[in-house]
């Protein structure tokens, strides 16, 4: 029986798309496939909005 690749989450494919393109933009560069896929990780996080923040409980008033 054939071995079969693992599906990719959609993430993990667009992250490879975009690092994909960098590398292609840089003139395709030996070495530096870490650096392109963390920049793509950033590019893709920053795609889907900023993070959201907890919201922080408004303060109480202090008794007179």
């Amino acid at each position: 029986m054939p071995a079969t690749k693992p599906a990719a989450t959609p993430a993990i494919e667009r992250i490879r798309e975009i690092a994909y393109q960098l590398w292609l933009d840089a003139g395709q560069p030996d070495g530096t496939a870490e650096a392109d896929w963390y920049a793509a990780e950033t590019i893709a996080s920053n795609e889907n909005g900023p993070a959201k923040k907890a919201r922080k409980a408004p303060a109480r008033k202090k008794a007179a």
